[in-house]
């Protein structure tokens, strides 16, 4: 095994370079199989499915409960990310409306609460290019460009854009057949072309910060429980 990407969409070849000669670290406990994944092979598999119309899912099951499922998809020219209000833990913040006792989006943008008032919403997030993982020891670093689209749930109304560019620091280990770790989002930027109900960047400071509070509580609590590294997991 190479660990070489391609795409049975195109014959393009991978930007990235194979790494040559690639020396396993010594390790002291004799086990009879060893997979070493390299930063070439995840940089390789996130630009191509960025690029080409390669369409797979990665499933998770009974992360936070057992009824819990949802889903990462990768096709149309990026990697996609639905989120809707039966999405964990972000779901109930996707309410237009809330009680004095709830959290939702428009304690951080009235706008939206005045404009789609008793509504849900749902959200669809692109990557504008292609990812970039950077290994280091017991570290792994992602870079993130992409679009969030805000869409009334259930119906093809888009009520804004927000583009976004963004850091995160995940450490994992395998303990088991379970991958751990703590994800830590060291930047978060709203960027030029935001068009949400008329706001610009600097009035959506609460919403960007509220963000990547929520998306670090759900990394961590993924992380936290462990993800499967089983054939079943992937379809």
């Amino acid at each position: 095994m190479s660990g070489q990407v391609r795409s049975t969409k195109s014959n393009e070849v991978s930007p990235y370079r194979v790494p040559f000669p690639f020396r396993l670290p010594y390790n002291t406990q004799r086990r009879m199989v060893e997979i070493i994944i390299s930063q070439y092979s995840v940089n390789s598999l996130l630009y191509l499915a960025h690029r080409y119309r390669n369409i797979s899912s990665i499933w998770f099951d009974g992360i936070f409960s057992l009824n819990d499922r949802f889903c990462v998809y990768f096709r149309t020219n990026s990697l996609l990310f639905h989120v809707d209000s039966r999405f964990p833990m972000i779901g109930n913040v996707l309410k237009t409306s809330c009680t004095v006792d709830e959290v939702c989006i428009t304690d951080q943008v009235e706008e939206v609460g005045a404009t789609y008032p008793n509504k849900k919403l749902e959200l669809i997030i692109r990557t504008t290019q292609p990812p970039v993982v950077t290994f280091l020891k017991d570290e792994m670093r992602l870079t993130l460009e992409g679009r969030c689209l805000f869409f009334l749930e259930g119906t093809r109304q888009k009520v804004g854009v927000i583009p976004f560019s963004a850091e995160a620091s995940i450490q994992l280990q395998t303990i088991g057949p379970l991958l751990k770790g703590k994800l830590s989002i060291t930047r978060l930027t709203f960027t030029k072309g935001v068009e949400f109900f008329g706001l610009n960047i600097d009035d959506l400071e609460g919403l960007r910060k509220a963000a990547k509070m929520a998306l670090e509580n759900l990394a961590n609590v993924i992380f936290g429980a462990g993800i499967p590294l089983t054939a079943s997991n992937l379809k």
